[in-house]
């Protein structure tokens, strides 16, 4: 039991690194690219903004999950296909699952930006 619990840690410690590593990629081509944007506090901007928007595209996506798990039309028409109860409660915990590991993942890299620039704002400048 340890040791799955080790696996599944890991695997999110690596999909969160890839993310914020990404991120970070990003950052970097949008003050390369820019001209302007080539000194410390810009760069302390864009990592800022790039994180805010990590947050608000998990926000949005716990948002958009729940107002379809509260649809009743929704919810309706599924139980109009062949599936049985057991089939679209799996599906149902199988995709619920998915977007809450999307909405912990893009929390924990747009925090993680947050606090980059929080300290490239305050250390570099």
């Amino acid at each position: 039991m340890k040791k799955r619990k080790n696996i599944i840690i890991s695997s999110y410690v690596k999909k969160t690194g890839i993310g914020l590593l990404v991120s970070l990629m990003i950052v970097v081509a949008i003050c390369l690219i820019k001209s302007d944007y080539r000194n410390v506090k810009s760069f302390s901007n864009t990592l800022f903004y790039i994180g805010a928007a990590e947050l608000f595209a998990g926000g949005i996506n716990f948002m958009g999950s729940t107002m379809v798990k509260g649809d009743v039309t929704y919810q309706l028409a599924r139980t109009s296909t062949d599936d049985s109860i057991q089939k679209r409660t799996r599906k149902d915990m199988d995709s619920t699952e998915q977007r809450s590991n999307f909405v912990i993942h893009m929390s924990i890299i747009g925090a993680l930006m947050i606090c980059f620039s929080v300290v490239v704002s305050y250390v570099l400048l």
